[in-house]
């Protein structure tokens, strides 16, 4: 309801008070017959005169109280036009779980009595896509699908009857104004957008379309968008009163952008040491860098270089900023074992070679981009070769060197020999037990 229509308002009240009539009825035919006794000569003239002056006492009485029922009821009207809608009219929220929204407040769902007896109703049957006034007054708006949090309102009480029963007839109550702004327009997923009426009035209920399928008919509402694109908002404002509507549809109105892809990698085939660890990006929409090596020391450059003091496992996490203000964190655990080639071979000490799929096979392998020479031999308790190749991806099948005959199930023995580019050498020994 704007301005414009709270003034109509008044001078409708000013008209029909102005018409007010006191219902005191004086009887002026007693008055006169006891100011006649009253004359010089009657009898009993000071009985008469004690008799008049408590007839004019309690008339001023009467007038007196009548002038304060008509400031008493003015006052109630002016105040039924400036309360605000949560103190004029119950209205109380809730929803179907409980939810926390960006501000920090929280509201619960309290009774499923208040859901079945909606009364703000409003469900989304539309005639065309464009047209927020197609909504129908027909659903509970707890069934509409997508809608965040449900006030229900009930406007009654003597002055909104009278002002129905009025506005039927010879008054028309202006439409409501739907008009609002945003905290925000444009950000980054997920975004959270607060929405406020630039008109807000009594008596009345709204409809907010956010425009990514979800809804409110909160009069100022937060809303988190979670995915990115232009969305278009729609208000539609209605009255209580008349169910006369205003709309308003702000095309675009919110812009939300996406976050950087990140993805890196770490190499260090590039040096002996292998504490020194080369970082390789390999994000998208990405425009600076921010990188944690996880031990205090930090880098702002795409793809850096790090040296670590000590062998460990370190978090290495990547900050990414895009060209459009948006950042990303991604992290990842990286494994720091030195120059001791035993630190990077690793060999199962059990497998069923029995063909369910399953640990079929005795296969070690060699971590890290590193380029190694291998020879692996497999003795039973005896001593008698069962197994041997130079060749890291051909695995031990659990058959004897015949290549045939299935070895017996018990503990084997496995010897490993192992050189690197540089020419450093180990040997490494260990067991494997054969299951079937």
């Amino acid at each position: 309801m704007n301005t414009k229509g709270v003034h109509d308002f008044e001078e409708f009240i000013r008209e029909r008070l102005e018409r007010y009539e006191a219902p005191f009825k004086p009887d002026w035919k007693t008055m006169q017959r006891t100011l006649d006794a009253a004359k010089p000569g009657a009898s009993g003239v000071g009985r008469n005169l004690k008799i008049i002056t408590g007839i004019v006492l309690v008339s001023g009485l009467v007038l007196l109280g009548v002038y304060w029922i008509n400031q008493k009821r003015e006052a109630s009207i002016d105040g039924a036009l400036t309360k605000t809608p949560s103190s004029q009219f119950n209205v109380q929220p809730y929803n179907k779980d409980t939810q926390d929204d960006f501000s920090g407040k929280t509201q619960n769902d309290n009774t499923e009595k208040n859901r079945e007896n909606s009364t703000a109703i409003i469900s989304p049957e539309r005639k065309n896509q464009g047209n927020i006034n197609d909504f129908s007054f027909k659903t509970p708006l707890n069934k509409l699908p997508g809608i965040e949090n449900e006030y229900i309102v009930e406007a009654n009480g003597p002055v909104l009857d009278m002002l129905r029963r009025d506005y039927k007839g010879e008054k028309q109550l202006p439409a409501p104004v739907a008009s609002f702004t945003s905290n925000i327009t444009e950000g980054c997923v997920p975004l959270t957008v607060k929405f406020k009426l630039e008109n807000q009035d009594v008596a009345m209920k709204y409809l907010w379309d956010f425009g990514d399928g979800f809804y409110s008919n909160e009069p100022n509402p937060y809303h988190i968008y979670r995915s990115t694109g232009q969305f278009n908002v729609s208000l539609t404002a209605t009255s209580l009163i008349n169910e006369k509507s205003g709309d308003l549809v702000m095309a675009n109105m919110i812009t939300v952008h996406d976050l950087p892809d990140l993805k890196f990698d770490w190499d260090n085939s590039y040096n002996r040491d292998d504490r020194e660890i080369y970082f390789l990006d390999h994000s998208k929409n990405v425009m600076e860098w921010y990188w944690s090596f996880g031990d205090e020391e930090i880098s702002r450059s795409q793809n850096p270089k790090h040296t670590y003091s000590t062998e460990g496992s370190y978090a290495v996490q990547l900050v990414g900023k895009s060209a459009l203000g948006c950042y990303d964190t991604i992290t990842s655990q990286i494994r720091i074992i030195g120059k001791n080639l035993a630190n990077k071979f690793f060999a199962p000490n059990t497998f069923t070679p029995n063909g369910d799929g399953l640990n079929d096979e005795f296969k070690p392998v060699i971590t890290g981009a590193v380029t190694m020479e291998y020879e692996i031999s497999v003795f039973d308790r005896n001593g008698k070769l069962i197994f041997e190749t130079t060749d890291i991806n051909k695995p031990w099948d659990g058959r004897l060197k015949d290549g045939a005959t299935e070895a017996f199930m018990g503990t084997y023995i496995w010897l490993v020999l192992l050189k690197d580019q540089y020419g450093q050498q180990e040997k490494l020994l260990g067991q494997v037990t054969l299951l079937r």
